[in-house]
């Protein structure tokens, strides 16, 4: 892909900013994930080390004052990836397009190229009794991974032209752009020639990161084939990456976000030679803190979810081959904490705050708690695929497999904090314009 502006922060700008997203999502995530649901923002925010904010800023506001801009309302997305395994190494990469329908009544359609290298290293015991072996192992993996993309937001109403040229471009940039040197600029030509010229992202995002992975299991083999085995996992995955929005004309007015981001996810699973039964659960934090293009820190926004998914897949599994059908249903709550940052004041409590050199630390929190926009929304949904692999042992283990998936969700419960009330505190309003 060649969305990426060649602009930005420089390297050590880079560095610094995302030190101080780490350091925001490690004091504050914590505290509004616990607290925030149910409560106020004054529970969430004005508590950090027993602070007890005022009432704060007496302005008359009311609760639309508050209400988030727009929310995700549904959401289908296409994901295909492969991984490939020699011995102890493994290989991975993926593409991923989704289409987002938004309350304000926009799109955005958003593809992803993702990759990873890593390791893998892992232990084993068996015991046989008659024509039976009843085996354990237990597995550590660690690797480095990294993505990049680019969205489109247009009106509804043109959304499925722009996702049919989406799609098109992105075949060409798949095969055509795989070439080297000239597959880029080659694929981009020929979208234009033969689709239509494709105008240029609203946003472009990079990342990178490491992922850490441990697992343990047993399996049943019966006259040297095996029957049945039952595992469980846990991954945690960080990211550090940055954002560009170019979504207005002028440059003066892009922005440009830089962002850490750390999940955990625990499954487990019980598998047979015709299918297998599992479920995970998974959290995920998001601190992304937002420059103006003159370097003005303008917006703080913090994003916390939990997921589950139940899954149960039907096929071959075998241990050289696989090849299953899989459906799942899925439910998440996602919360949001935006706080803006409008002027010059409020800005440099913020970097005082987040450089930890504030002479008065509840400033911010009372910034916080007078300011933000607060959204806690409900999904539930579906999701389906097909996974095909083979292992064999030619002198070392080699490996391969290969997926493609289809997902969807929709809000069925949405809600955001209003105004604050005369006592300081902020009550949950419900969001109807969110709820698909």
């Amino acid at each position: 892909m060649d969305w990426r502006d060649e602009g930005g922060a420089s390297t050590g700008e880079y560095i610094a900013v995302s030190a101080l997203a780490v350091a925001l999502i490690i004091f504050v995530a914590p505290t509004t994930v616990a607290e925030t649901i149910g409560e106020t923002i004054r529970s969430a925010f004005c508590l950090v080390g027993d602070v007890a904010c005022d009432v704060g800023d007496q302005r008359a506001l009311t609760d639309e004052d508050f209400r988030p801009d727009a929310c995700d309302v549904s959401e289908r997305s296409y994901q295909g990836d492969v991984d490939v395994s020699v011995a102890f190494f493994t290989a991975q990469a993926g593409m991923t397009f989704a289409r987002t329908e938004r309350s304000d009544g926009t799109t955005e359609f958003t593809l992803v190229d993702d990759g990873g290298v890593g390791l893998t290293a892992g232990v084993g015991a068996e015991v046989e009794y008659g024509p039976g072996t009843l085996g354990a192992t237990a597995d550590a993996s660690a690797g480095l991974v990294a993505e990049e993309g680019a969205s489109w937001v247009v009106g509804s109403s043109d959304a499925d032209a722009l996702q049919d040229r989406l799609i098109k471009g992105e075949g060409l940039q798949q095969t055509v752009g795989r070439l080297p040197l000239v597959g880029d600029p080659l694929a981009s030509w020929a979208g234009d020639l033969l689709f239509g010229e494709l105008a240029g992202p609203d946003k472009v995002f990079i990342a990178a990161g490491v992922e850490a992975e441990l697992t343990a299991g047993v399996e049943l083999e019966y006259l040297g084939q095996q029957v049945a085995g039952a595992s469980t996992g846990v991954e945690s995955t960080m990211y550090l990456g940055q954002e560009q929005n170019l979504g207005d004309p002028d440059p003066e007015n892009w922005t440009y976000t830089d962002y850490f981001e750390v999940s955990m996810t625990a499954s487990g699973d019980v598998s047979w030679v015709a299918g297998e039964v599992g479920g995970e659960v998974g959290m995920t934090s998001v601190a992304r803190l937002t420059q103006d293009a003159q370097g003005n820190l303008v917006e703080i926004e913090l994003v916390n979810s939990v997921s589950g998914t139940q899954l149960a897949a039907i096929g071959s599994n075998l241990p050289e081959t696989t090849a299953l059908l899989s459906g799942a249903g899925t439910a998440s709550l996602v919360e949001k904490v935006t706080v803006p940052l409008d002027d010059a004041a409020a800005r440099e409590e913020a970097r005082l705050w987040l450089s930890g050199t504030s002479p008065d630390p509840d400033a911010f929190h009372q910034l916080v708690a007078d300011e933000a926009r607060v959204s806690l929304v409900g999904y539930e949904g579906t999701e389906s695929g097909l996974s095909v692999g083979a292992k064999a042992a030619l002198g070392a283990k080699l490996g391969a497999r290969g997926g493609f998936s289809t997902s969807t969700s929709t809000a069925v419960e949405a809600y955001y904090l209003g105004a604050p009330t005369p006592s300081g505190d902020r009550d949950l309003v419900t969001f109807t314009d969110c709820v698909g």
